[in-house]
């Protein structure tokens, strides 16, 4: 079983996305990073690969995609903001846009690939930080057989990393700094448990698992 961890950068200001990454240099696991367009360039010191993160809504996929591609060439995959991206609306540019693999969908049952448009390999979420503060789900491998082959998915934003989000009302009211490292620091939790703490706790819990990016765990399960 694959351990995927991926992150959603939500046009996040490069700072608070480099403070996200750097959580993972202690462990030395590989991160996928959906990037939005004016990202900017990461320090390359991560094991960390860059996918797309459009936001499609009503807008031709084509020209979405266009800068995406031309920002970040490398990438190979895709996660639509919002998690919207119909078939007959995408399809066409996705494919055109050459990608081998899409993350289009949250299953908490899901622990192998699926397939979007056909055949191409969908790596769905297991879990979402959401889930923290949403439905107080904190990520687990319990339950999960772990020697099966297939692959886990867990995606968290570097926002709710930094903030270490505990709650809706948390995050509502750090929003207004979201593009302010320095005032979005005000709102940083630390007295409750967060996303920084849940992100934590799966990295000890996984310790000596087998952690992928999601191109090459598609790779060797497609």
């Amino acid at each position: 079983m694959f351990i995927c961890l991926t992150m959603d950068s939500d046009w996040a200001p490069l700072e608070i996305t480099q403070y996200a990454l750097d959580l993972l240099l202690p462990y030395a696991v590989p991160c996928t990073l959906f990037m939005t367009e004016g990202g900017g360039q990461l320090n390359s010191d991560h094991q960390c690969e860059i996918a797309l993160h459009p936001y499609f809504n009503s807008r031709s996929p084509a020209d979405v995609l266009a800068p995406l591609c031309a920002q970040y060439p490398q990438a190979k995959g895709l996660r639509p903001h919002r998690l919207s991206m119909p078939v007959p609306h995408c399809a066409a540019a996705v494919r055109n846009a050459g990608m081998r693999w899409v993350s289009s969908h949250c299953d908490p049952q899901a622990h192998h690939l699926k397939r979007w448009d056909g055949n191409i390999p969908d790596a769905p979420i297991f879990w979402g930080d959401n889930s923290l503060f949403r439905d107080s789900k904190q990520p687990t491998l319990q339950g999960v057989d772990t020697e099966a082959p297939g692959l886990l998915v867990f995606n968290f934003h570097p926002v709710h990393l930094f903030l270490n989000t505990y709650s809706f009302e948390q995050y509502e009211a750090a929003k207004p700094s979201y593009k302010m490292p320095e005032q979005l620091r005000e709102h940083q939790n630390t007295s409750s448990f967060g996303v920084r703490d849940a992100l934590t706790n799966l990295l000890e819990q996984a310790a000596g698992m087998s952690f992928a990016t999601i191109s090459h765990a598609v790779e060797a399960l497609s």
